[in-house]
């Protein structure tokens, strides 16, 4: 809206300029509260040059034919903002059939209120052979704390391979750092939550945080609070194209590795035999379960300025500074992504002519 209020309509007219305003109501106490909090502080600083009132911790409570009726937290009183235009962009709810589903399968087991259940596998949980993916579907996470007792044994008998060079003394009594380095990055496959630990090196930091009585080594019911750390990590995966191209991706594998039925076409036996060497070839350990792989997050702003996301991507971005990035620079960076992500040249090519006709030309405000 601010975009096209100060880069299209100023040309046809100008006085809207000075009569129209943006206001942004956020019930929270920052914007873009999921990513980085610099981006959050960045954003609100670029909505304001931008002439965009941010309302942060104000929830709106009704919207009507001429007002939006807010609350400001912590506030019993209500507040009227007048409106012409109202733009609603709060989260998304469950289509019928998904809600169907959930009623056909029991919501004793599909209790998600936001979708459909499904396991590592995104195989719908209670439904087998029936798969869901993307929006419509949440994948159960597992708490790392709940098997301590395992994990424990599993991160002892790790530690005890390695030498005095390796992280402490192996006749310690407990889990040292080194054995809960290995513990976390083993596991990180089948607990996420343990992934960013892995990838990031907080291990050592939690490490220190859990070990209370500074004897270098983690005890079970330390380890189950360095567990419990993790755990709150746990996030549903964001509603996103970048989550769903990658669960399309791994389901395409599952399902071609599923064996071929010998009576659908002829000579079934044989293509279950070249599937069952092809994907032996391909997958030598199996497919196991589904992992999220984080690539960053990109989110454009107006005005020419974009923000990327890239904290836990990478250890180096992080220490080199770059795991957050802001500005027009990022903008261009922005685009690019965008352009590469089209899926034909023909795409690419109406793409980028119609970001230069826009930049020559302005948009074409006859078609609002």
């Amino acid at each position: 809206l601010a975009d096209l209020l100060h880069e299209d309509l100023k040309r046809s007219f100008p006085s809207l300029r000075n009569e129209v305003r943006i206001k942004l109501i956020e019930a929270t106490e920052s914007v873009l509260s999921m990513m980085d909090k610099r981006i959050s502080e960045y954003t609100v600083e670029h909505f304001k040059h931008e002439k965009i009132e941010v309302l942060l911790n104000m929830a709106v409570k009704e919207v009507r034919a001429k007002e939006v009726i807010v609350q400001a937290k912590g506030s019993q009183k209500l507040e009227s903002l007048p409106c012409s235009v109202v733009v609603w962009a709060t989260g998304i709810k469950s289509r019928p059939l998904i809600e169907g589903l959930r009623q056909a399968i029991g919501l004793g087991v599909q209790n998600n209120f936001r979708g459909l259940l499904t396991d590592g596998n995104l195989e719908v949980i209670g439904a087998p052979g029936v798969y869901a993916l993307g929006d419509c579907a949440t994948i159960a996470q597992k708490r790392a704390s709940g098997a301590v007792s395992t994990l424990y044994e599993e991160g002892v008998s790790l530690r005890r391979r390695t030498s005095l060079a390796d992280g402490g003394d192996p006749r310690a009594k407990g889990l040292t750092l080194e054995g809960f380095r290995q513990l976390v990055t083993v596991r990180a496959a089948d607990y996420p939550q343990l992934e960013f630990m892995a990838k990031s090196g907080a291990f050592e930091e939690e490490f220190r945080k859990a070990d209370r009585n500074r004897d270098g080594v983690l005890n079970e019911e330390e380890l189950r609070l360095a567990l419990e750390q993790a755990d709150r990590r746990l996030k549903v995966l964001p509603a996103t194209a970048q989550v769903a191209a990658q669960e399309g991706k791994y389901l395409a594998r599952r399902l071609n590795a599923l064996p071929a039925a010998g009576n659908i076409e002829t000579g079934g036996k044989w293509i279950e035999r070249l599937r069952s060497v092809w994907t032996r070839i391909i997958l030598p350990d199996g497919l196991r379960p589904f992992a999220y792989s984080h690539l960053g997050s990109l989110v454009f702003l107006g005005g020419e300025s974009a923000s990327i996301d890239l904290t836990g991507v990478d250890a180096l971005l992080s220490k080199f500074g770059l795991d957050v990035l802001t500005g027009h620079g990022t903008f261009l960076l922005w685009r690019s992504f965008y352009l590469s992500e089209m899926f034909s040249t023909r795409t690419k090519l109406l793409l980028a002519f119609d970001w230069i006709r826009v930049r020559l030309f302005g948009r074409d405000i006859s078609r609002y």
